[in-house]
């Protein structure tokens, strides 16, 4: 039903409007610390690493990253992809899908000229009869569907397994070639290629090293023992003013809201310096491995 008694025509019900609002909400998982975290560390190094963070849609300020030339978005719960997302990430290099439950992909990819992995694995609703469009990249580009068992690997054991897994997965493309490519790109030290393939193939990282545990754990003791001392002081302070009563309450809360913040931040942050390390010795063990120019 609509009413018509507004002076501009008629507008939709309450239940309409309210219907409406709520098929265009924005996914609250979107805006967390962790994600502006690393979509910051993104703005500055072109690395975008999204995964396992339950979004079923691309965070708005990820799409503003034209820089990014590595995005990873896999293990979420996406469903569609922005038919312009070529135009989002035009330097786009590698793209992990991965593990979402997509049921089409945009042609529009196939106009991304730089573009050399996109991994589809483990979207069971997505056919992989791709578009025709993108016939012409299956040359150039490891374009990765279906299904895979978790612990294939490649025969090479100089590979660390993070690489072995993509290299079997290679090996069983109709395409020829890939497999030397790719070599050729960590032989010439790619390091970008090495943190793609060791954040999607790797384990995730779930905490700082065990080094900074005992360290972090009393940090973190002390930050609760002064937020407990800084809480009660004020409250001592205002008990007599029954009148300020509620602001104090919402001080406090927005207080522990910031510390609690501040704390997520801090923790991604030393997850990331963690798997920057880790891919920084990755590329070293590869790059005395591979750099073998007889090899090639």
């Amino acid at each position: 039903m609509y009413s018509t008694s507004h002076k501009h025509g008629t507008r939709p019900t309450r239940t309409k409007a309210t219907n409406l609002a709520s098929s265009q909400a924005v996914d609250p998982n979107s805006d967390t610390p962790t994600v502006r975290q690393r979509i910051a560390e993104a703005r500055r190094s072109g690395l975008l690493d999204l995964r396992s963070l339950n979004l079923t849609s691309i965070p708005p300020e990820a799409c503003k990253l034209q820089n990014a030339t590595h995005v990873l978005l896999g293990s979420n719960n996406i469903r569609t992809i922005p038919v312009d997302l070529h135009k989002m990430f035009p330097n786009l290099e590698a793209l992990d899908l991965s593990s979402n439950r997509l049921s089409s992909i945009p042609p529009g990819l196939a106009m991304l000229d730089d573009l050399e992995i996109l991994d589809l694995e483990g979207n069971p609703d997505l056919s992989e009869n791709l578009p025709p469009a993108f016939g012409p990249l299956e040359d150039r580009v490891a374009i990765i569907t279906g299904s895979f068992p978790p612990a294939a690997l490649s025969d090479d054991s100089r590979l660390p397994q993070e690489v072995q897994a993509f290299f079997w997965r290679l090996e069983h493309l109709d395409t020829a070639g890939l497999d030397s490519i790719f070599r050729r790109r960590l032989a010439q030290r790619d390091s970008n290629l090495v943190w793609f393939l060791t954040r999607r193939y790797g384990a995730p990282v779930q905490e700082a090293p065990k080094k900074s545990r005992g360290r972090e754990a009393s940090n973190q003791n002390l930050d609760v023992e002064e937020s407990d001392n800084e809480d009660s002081h004020m409250d001592d302070d205002d008990s007599d003013d029954s009148g300020d009563d509620s602001h104090v309450d919402q001080s406090i809360a927005a207080r522990k809201e910031m510390k609690l913040q501040t704390e997520y931040a801090r923790k991604d942050k030393e997850r990331n310096v963690s798997g920057r390390v880790q891919a920084g010795r990755k590329t070293k063990a590869i790059r005395n491995h591979l750099h073998q120019p007889d090899d090639y």
